[in-house]
């Protein structure tokens, strides 16, 4: 006889106070846990508290009869697998039961050997069943946190986590609340799949009590807490909490407006699951951005740095920084793209820390050892932040960023597409802040004349496409100084 190591629960449901002695005891000597019910009410009630294997039931009972209960079971999608016993005259409607989703039928009067082969049956399947539930939940838990890895801002998450609830248990309605140090809910996201367009209406504080719980909370219509929907009350409501460093940070809630689909237990733990997978993801985004905030300052410090040796260039990689970022949303680049060549764009002079000024800040013209020496501030730069890590993608565009279009450039030659992008951008945010600022050897430019110099070196000095895109957004305008 195949049985589990956890004695597999069966529900006998049988008016008759005999029927239900004799399978008692004699299928607790085979190693069941058994359970009785003299009615289909009681079984549907003991169906709801707790969870069998196997509902053997009678088909004729009062009340509620067997068909009645196995539509109950079929409704509310109870992880069970039901037996329906039947007198020789109700043949016909035991195989109507089975084609209504009863896995089995056993006639009255019954032979043992006959209750136990159906029985081993179905808890084989039940097994089967549950193992690949399992397996597909676990597939599916799987593949969300794989997506959650490739999200960088909670928004993302929450969409991952709505999609992956509708997928595993098909509600009506799915909201995701903010819970405000105040404790007030704010509501951030909402998914209506049903064909109503209105919501349920909770009442405030009652809703903040429940966002308190540890765990996520099931409720039906009949045992919702007093008080709780002030309007549209559905049939019944899954709430769970997202915990973020251990403390509750948001609210999930999932609302089902159908009498006959109602949330079971094990999608209650699913839930559970989905939600705390969010946690932890959420809680790697906050620490990224807490690492952000801090690469951001050092960046700006680094800048500071490099403006307070030389009183000509105060200002300067800010406003490089602020053209480089106009000319990336004129090329339509990514969000991340544009950061990194924002930040590449903070710090594209840092190699300059090591360049003596006293000697390179005079109104004559560098002599050609001097000029070996300023070109050197690319290498220079390099150096200074290859050992940081965070700092690994922008290299490239601080090292290359004296480098021309026609490959006349330092420090390594390159040439056209070779020069990475963010280092063409720089080179035409660079060059045009310098000539429309003053320096030691000569006054500012107006801005027409930058103009016009970034045009004539487009294509030899510069890429055309970025010159064509500094100009359509700052050609009509002078560039912010």
């Amino acid at each position: 006889m195949a049985i589990a190591t956890k004695k597999p629960r069966i529900l006998i449901v049988d008016d008759e106070p005999v029927i239900r002695d004799i399978l008692t005891e004699f299928l607790s000597l085979e190693g069941y846990d058994i359970d009785t019910a003299q009615d289909g009410l009681e079984a549907r009630d003991k169906i709801l508290s707790g969870a069998y294997t196997v509902v053997l039931s009678d088909l004729k009972m009062p009340n509620l009869d067997g068909m009645q209960l196995l539509q109950f079971i079929n409704d509310r999608r109870i992880p069970t697998i039901p037996i329906i016993m039947t007198g020789y005259g109700t043949i016909e409607t035991a195989i109507e039961a089975m084609k209504a989703g009863a896995y089995d039928y056993i006639l009255k009067p019954f032979k043992m050997e006959d209750i136990i082969r159906i029985l081993d049956r179905a808890i084989e399947k039940y097994n089967l069943i549950s193992e690949n539930i399992q397996l597909r939940e676990a597939l599916s838990l799987y593949h969300m946190s794989e997506e959650m890895s490739s999200k960088n801002t909670p928004e993302g998450i929450f969409d991952l986590v709505l999609n992956a609830i509708s997928e595993a248990l098909s509600p009506d309605i799915l909201e995701i609340y903010e819970i405000q140090k105040d404790r007030s809910l704010k509501i951030l996201k909402r998914k209506n799949l049903s064909s109503d367009d209105s919501y349920p209406k909770l009442d405030p504080e009652r809703l903040r009590f429940i966002a308190t719980s540890s765990t996520a909370t099931l409720l039906e219509d009949g045992n919702y807490p007093e008080g709780l929907f002030i309007e549209n009350k559905p049939a019944c409501a899954l709430f769970a909490p997202i915990k973020v460093n251990g403390t509750n940070q948001y609210l999930i809630a999932i609302y089902s407006l159908r009498t006959n689909q109602v949330f079971t237990e094990g999608q209650r733990k699913t839930v559970l699951t989905i939600a705390d997978r969010a946690g932890a993801h959420i809680e790697n985004i906050q620490l990224v951005m807490r690492m952000q905030n801090t690469f951001s300052e050092t960046i700006q410090g680094f800048a500071m740095a490099i403006e307070a040796k030389d009183r000509y260039t105060i200002g300067h990689s800010e406003r490089v920084a602020r053209i480089a970022l106009e000319i990336c949303r004129g090329l339509g680049l990514s969000e991340d793209e544009t950061g990194r060549i924002f930040q590449a764009a903070l710090l594209h002079d840092i190699g300059k820390i090591g360049i003596r000024y006293e000697e390179l800040n005079k109104p004559e013209k560098l002599t050609p050892k001097e000029y070996e020496m300023f070109k050197l501030h690319p290498v220079i730069g390099k150096k200074i932040l290859q050992p940081i890590t965070f700092l690994q993608d922008i290299l490239p565009l601080i090292y290359h960023h004296h480098e021309q279009y026609d490959g006349s450039g330092y420090p390594d030659g390159l040439r056209g597409e070779e020069i990475p992008l963010g280092a063409r951008i720089l080179a035409v945010a660079d060059t045009y802040d310098a000539m429309t600022s003053d320096r030691p050897y000569r006054p500012a430019l107006s801005h027409e004349v930058a103009i016009e110099e970034l045009k004539r070196c487009s294509g030899t000095q510069f890429d055309p496409k970025i010159v064509n895109a500094f100009i359509k957004m700052f050609g009509e305008k002078k560039g912010d100084k």
